[in-house]
């Protein structure tokens, strides 16, 4: 027994030797206590027929606990003495904040050191043992809430395998620290650079940290993942994404606002779990069965389980989120918010924002170096890309791929990471002589990555490499980055091009509307999401051709609407367009516009939405567009088509008819108007703008001369645009001419008759205020 007493006394000593000198290091010895941790269960999922996971996670953890001292995580009640008994543990201590002191326990001992008695969920021991020990703790599988106090807290960590760094954001903490039982000595961590306190790398689930809160400060962490760190991999925004073992796909359904789970070895749908209104986005956190789904009409982020098919979590963000990517090291998030013109940064153990970094407008595409360091940023109707700094917080640059660049709605990084590729339309409005091959243009895009720069020898028409196609929309690279894969949207096909020729190598018909590529880690398959065909395109990438079809969903609409959709949507047949160069939708994306101003033979039009048409007609500029039927004409002069049939055209004015305007984002959280918008309803009706702009439409439907020029066909004057959407449709007037509300509103009289500059400007703000507010 004296060797006994003697290890305990020697091992006791330097173990609160070690932890007292910790705490006073720098004077930071606090009035403070240990951590809380309370279990906060989430709502519980709805019953399904999971799992849907090839692996469901385990339940329980074995952990080694070292001889002779360890740290342990105790998640259920037990005793001191039932405790030492499992772990053979000659004595246990645990730290009381609230006393500043140690509860201890011996064994075979009654002395001060039996003040240790039970021992409860969410308790930190020490451990003084002869021999490791295996212990077995539950997973706690719901979300918990870590309570930190002013001072030093031991905690145990109950969140997914982060990285220091990570913890220490999520905490608002500056250094952790964490007993090592193998080595017997403490690992740490300090933000504030290199040093001895860097050797921590990795906080896993169950370890026992401590960390020096300045304050108060309570943090709820997601059920937790169960898999390790990954390694550094370049990541990229995609509306599909296939397990890492290969026997799952998951794949986002737009318009039925779900996404699917598939069997890719049955290659059968497995479940299709309601996630919101438009789905744009899906990350698979590689650590464990979760996605994260962004659903753009709702403006929400939806956290999804795996294994039983349910969306764990909800989680509201800016305006209309579309593109997101995963940190390398899966910490963060990064949230492209189209109509905040701002990419967000989430902690992925939180689901909180972090940073935001505000960019230019309309960021689609996300794409994210293999070192975590650079974000890149499409921009959807400009075709720039914004290319962050993540280490620095500060965008770097922005690259122009061209003046006429536009739909860039995603990129991807090439596997040596030299380059970024980024697919997108050149949309020629320079051309006074626009024909049907002559209107847009099918290209990919090369970034040099180090020198952040537009590599214009390297740019890939496709059309001349391989055939005219509409709107490339997503890529896929071979493993060897010798292949590059071209999802085009519009002619619904996929084109194969060699990088080392240059040359095309493949032609695949697939689905309608493909909007996604993922390539199977063997390199043996491609799947292709096909948006309104509401399937997934299986492609042998030895043969090139299409193995067949996984249907993932259905059509929420009617009929003719459904195929009035398709036909706005597609090139890829002769009676819609000429050599599958245009497709309605290149143009008037989705029911917007593209911010262009096309020199027609009529004079210059500036492309309106398509938003609303069903209240808003005549249509036109000109208003030679009678009713949604008249557009067979535009079919045929503009696109090259040889006309659709009757049920057709119906079809397309059906679909035409049926596309509302989303409320704008510049509304109160409940729908109402600002203060300033409330002033400027007052004054756009004082100031008689309600004589044109009348109507729950804000139009007379009818024709004005405003002085903005002649018309070709119909003189000077105009048709009376509806004012609903406003906030999204600059530049304004025919002809562009008014790149702001505020600049339409402030012309002088001799211009136009919506000058009113003689209004104070906070007047003018107000209107402008209530402009963008509608509807």
């Amino acid at each position: 027994m004296r060797w006994q007493t003697g290890l305990f006394l020697g091992a006791c000593f330097m173990t609160l030797t070690a932890l007292f000198l910790l705490m006073q290091e720098g004077g930071l010895m606090q009035e403070g206590g240990a951590p809380r941790i309370s279990s906060q269960a989430l709502a519980p999922p709805a019953a399904s027929d999971g799992p849907f996971v090839n692996t469901p996670p385990p339940s329980t953890i074995a952990t080694v606990v070292h001889a002779p001292w360890d740290t342990l995580f105790v998640n259920r009640e037990t005793t001191a003495v039932a405790l030492a008994a499992d772990l053979g543990s000659l004595a246990l201590f645990r730290w009381r904040a609230d006393l500043k002191s140690f509860e201890s326990w011996r064994s075979g001992r009654l002395s001060h050191f039996n003040s240790l008695d039970l021992l409860h969920p969410g308790d930190t021991v020490w451990a003084l043992s002869k021999g490791e020990a295996e212990y077995q703790f539950d997973v706690l599988p719901s979300a918990t809430t870590v309570e930190l106090e002013p001072g030093w807290n031991q905690i145990p960590w109950q969140g997914s395998e982060a990285t220091p760094r990570a913890v220490a954001a999520i905490l608002g903490v500056t250094r952790l620290f964490q007993f090592d039982g193998a080595s017997q000595s403490f690992l740490s961590f300090d933000t504030a650079g290199p040093g001895r306190l860097n050797s921590l790398q990795r906080i896993v689930y169950g370890a026992t940290i401590w960390v020096l809160a300045a304050e108060a400060r309570s943090v709820e962490l997601l059920p937790p993942l169960l898999g390790t760190l990954p390694g550094p991999r370049a990541g990229r925004s995609t509306p599909l994404a296939l397990s890492a073992d290969g026997t799952r796909l998951y794949v986002t359904n737009i318009d039925p606002g779900t996404i699917t789970i598939v069997d890719t070895d049955a290659r059968e749908a497995l479940v299709e779990i309601a996630v919101g209104s438009e789905p744009r986005g899906l990350a698979l956190d590689p650590r464990g069965p979760r996605a994260y789904v962004s659903s753009f009409s709702d403006s929400t982020l939806q956290i999804v389980d795996l294994v039983d098919g349910t969306v764990l979590r909800s989680v509201g963000t800016g305006s209309s989120p579309y593109g997101l990517v995963l940190s390398p090291d899966a910490q963060w998030l990064y949230v492209a918010l189209d109509g905040a013109d701002a990419v967000v940064e989430y902690s992925t153990a939180t689901m909180l924002p972090q940073r935001t970094f505000a960019l230019e407008e309309h960021p689609r595409g996300l794409a994210i170096s293999g070192d975590g360091t650079r974000l890149y940023v499409a921009h959807m109707f400009s075709g720039r890309v914004s290319v962050v700094d993540l280490a620095q917080g500060t965008v770097l640059d922005v690259v122009s791929t061209g003046t006429e660049s536009s739909n860039a709605q995603a990129l991807t990084i090439h596997p040596s990471g030299e380059k970024v590729y980024v697919p997108h339309s050149r949309s020629r409005v320079s051309n006074a002589n626009l024909q049907f091959d002559t209107t847009v243009a099918p290209l990919v895009s090369v970034i040099d990555a180090a020198e952040i720069t537009h590599l214009r020898s390297e740019l890939i028409g496709i059309d001349a490499v391989d055939r005219p196609v509409n709107m490339p929309f997503a890529i896929a690279f071979s493993t060897d980055g010798a292949r590059i894969y071209v999802v085009n949207a519009g002619s619904n096909d996929v084109s194969v091009i060699a990088l080392t020729t240059g040359l095309g190598v493949a032609h695949i018909e697939v689905g309608k509307n493909p909007r996604g590529i993922v390539i199977d880690r063997e390199q043996r398959l491609a799947f292709v999401a096909n948006t309104l065909s509401y399937d997934v395109s299986i492609i042998d990438l030895e043969s090139q051709v299409v193995l067949g079809a996984i249907a993932v969903s259905a059509s929420p609409f009617e009929a003719d609407v459904q195929r009035g959709k398709e036909i706005f949507f597609t090139s890829a047949t002769p009676d819609v367009a000429r050599d599958q160069w245009v497709s309605c939708a290149v143009c008037h994306f989705e029911g917007l516009h593209d911010q262009r101003t096309w020199q027609m033979r009529d004079g210059p039009r500036n492309t309106p939405p398509i938003l609303g048409l069903s209240d808003t007609g005549p249509y036109h500029w000109s208003g030679d567009r009678v009713d949604l039927f008249d557009f067979q004409k535009t079919i045929i002069d503009r696109q090259g088509g040889t006309g659709l049939s009757d049920k057709d055209n119906a079809a397309l004015a059906a679909f035409l008819g049926l596309q509302p305007f989303e409320q704008s984002p510049f509304r109160t959280s409940d729908g109402g108007l600002t203060s300033s918008a409330q002033r400027g309803e007052n004054l756009f009706f004082a100031n008689g703008c309600s004589t044109c702009h009348a109507g729950v439409a804000f139009t007379d439907r009818l024709r004005h001369n405003v002085g903005t020029g002649d018309d070709e066909r119909g003189g000077s004057a105009f048709d009376t645009p509806s004012l609903l959407g406003l906030y999204d449709t600059a530049p304004y007037f025919h002809d562009g001419s008014a790149e702001t509300l505020q600049i339409l509103l402030t012309m002088s009289d001799s211009m136009g008759v919506h000058g009113i500059a003689a209004l104070a400007p906070q007047d003018i703000a107000d209107i402008a205020a209530f402009l963008s507010s509608l509807p």
